[in-house]
């Protein structure tokens, strides 16, 4: 029988916090992750406006 450890929300976003910094030039992480963040929101606030649609 195997057990499935499901990773912490920690540990994932540490994942890919490591992997978007390949995506920012050097000297402007910071601004990249603002950037991305803001990104995140608004793709999150727009498929919460299109599942709410839908309904």
């Amino acid at each position: 029988m195997t057990s499935t450890h499901p990773k912490s929300p920690l540990k994932t976003v540490s994942g890919l916090l490591s992997f978007v910094r390949f995506l920012v030039p050097g000297g402007y992480e910071v601004y990249g992750y603002v950037v991305m963040l803001a990104l995140g929101l608004a793709v999150g606030a727009a498929g919460d406006a299109l599942g709410r649609r839908a309904r």
